[in-house]
């Protein structure tokens, strides 16, 4: 298994640590104590060091937020690791070859995705997206779920958890052509995330959002989580991001605090190419499907709720 180091790439860019006060608040959100969750993790690392299909090179600091995103259900956590490691194999262009290349630069720099350095008043961690590039032609929108997950893999190996997930969408200068292919995209983001990540989005905030948003929304609504279909909140301006969140938590570019969305995806790109070895470390932490005893029933290519074509959707 790989050593388990605390490294210093959250200091790097920016990713606060909570304090004791704060760490109180999302260990109760979570169900978490310290006696109990020593108890669990080991027996969920030994659970699955006694899986021969399992890999066996797995960080167990990933494994350990896991349980945590699962509020320690072990039955949920180890279905969703065993979802996560068979999805590395069955999405090659995902998890394979996890590199920072130009092309991938270039995607973090016409998509702006990057979590904020600060937890909410309750623990939750809050990731800001953001088409930046026009022209959506410009844009490799094969590479945003590539861009997104190493980023989001990052953050798994975070030895301080959050108690959830918020995710705010800038929707300015989004337009019909880029809608079309982000709904493409989502057909295989959203049952990753739901199956093969133990994430728990909280809420889903949209700020500068037009007609064509609410029609997306409206057909990505079917696979979203029921509790996340009710927390959908619109901002009409930045005044009302800032006073659901606090000016400490969001940016320059709405009025906040916290550094520009240039600069925080300029920290991320850093951190992502700090974060290549062990990219290739867990390239190959899969399912080993030639030694698995009995039949799984695992797919990812059922999305539920995006049947059809999108050629036939009109979006203002």
């Amino acid at each position: 298994m790989v050593q388990e180091t605390e490294t210093d790439c959250y200091q790097k860019c920016s990713i606060r640590s909570p304090c004791e006060h704060h760490l109180q608040i999302i260990k109760s959100e979570l169900g978490e104590n310290d006696e109990r969750f020593r108890i669990t993790e080991n027996i969920l690392f030994h659970w699955m060091d006694c899986q021969p299909h399992f890999p066996k090179n797995y960080d167990k600091s990933v494994v350990r937020n896991f349980l945590r995103g699962s509020k320690h259900n072990m039955d949920r956590a180890k279905q969703k690791l065993e979802y996560h490691f068979k999805a590395k194999s069955y999405f090659p262009e995902i998890f394979s070859r996890r590199q920072v290349s130009k092309d991938l630069i270039d995607t973090l720099n016409a998509v702006k995705m990057t979590p904020l350095p600060k937890l909410t008043k309750d623990g939750s961690r809050v990731f800001i997206l953001k088409i930046s590039e026009t022209d959506s032609d410009k844009i490799d929108f094969n590479l945003i779920p590539k861009a997104y997950f190493m980023i989001y893999d990052v953050l798994l190996r975070n030895p301080n958890p959050a108690a959830k997930e918020v995710a705010v969408f800038d929707c300015e200068g989004t337009n019909a052509a880029h809608l079309m292919k982000l709904l493409g995209m989502l057909k295989t983001m959203i049952p990753l995330l739901r199956q093969a990540y133990a994430m728990r989005l909280k809420e889903l905030h949209f700020i500068n959002a037009h007609s064509g948003i609410e029609k997306c929304i409206s057909i990505v609504k079917p696979i979203l989580h029921p509790k996340v279909k009710n927390s959908i909140i619109f901002h009409q301006d930045s005044k009302s991001l800032l006073d659901h969140f606090g000016r400490n938590i969001i940016p320059i570019n709405y009025g906040g605090k916290a550094k520009y969305l240039n600069e925080l995806t300029e920290d991320w790109i850093t951190i992502l190419k700090e974060n290549e070895p062990w990219f290739k470390d867990q390239e190959s932490a899969k399912i080993c499907e030639s030694v698995i005893m009995k039949p799984q029933k695992v797919s990812f290519k059922e999305h539920v709720g995006l049947e059809g074509s999108f050629r036939k959707l009109e979006i203002d």
